[in-house]
């Protein structure tokens, strides 16, 4: 991870874990982290990862801000410094994790409640492309 290693089983934790997957171009280890899959496999999910987030390198990354937004969402802003098409750049996300008891059913858990875990909601994957090529899209 960055500098900043948060505390094992947290929220922020996970959304470290997986934008150091990111940095290691891990997709498969990436997708079983996400939630609102819809059916799609973990293989799907990679396929469709690597195909969106190839062109866009992640270099490093820095949580600007943490807000729980209530007993099982966290929402975590992050700057994440990319190369896209050769030229570095910083974006920044919002992140939203849930803490639920797997990736699929999206049972919700009470923050810390046995059986649950963390996982990040897919749309950060349009989050991150959308604002890589905001930029280089004229």
């Amino acid at each position: 991870f960055a500098s900043y290693i948060p505390e094992q089983g947290s929220p922020e934790y996970t959304l470290c874990k997986f934008l150091d997957l990111y940095s290691k171009s891990n997709y498969g280890k990436m997708a079983s982290m996400l939630t609102g899959l819809k059916q799609v496999s973990v293989g799907k999910m990679a396929g469709t990862i690597r195909s969106w987030l190839k062109d866009i390198k992640c270099n490093r990354f820095k949580i600007t801000s943490i807000s729980d937004k209530a007993a099982a969402v966290s929402e975590i802003c992050v700057a994440i410094f990319v190369q896209v098409n050769g030229t570095d750049k910083q974006i920044s996300i919002n992140a939203r994790l849930l803490y639920q008891v797997d990736n699929v059913s999206c049972k919700p858990l009470v923050r810390g409640e046995l059986g649950g875990e963390w996982f990040i909601l897919d749309s950060v994957l349009c989050e991150i492309f959308n604002k890589a090529f905001c930029d280089f899209a004229s």
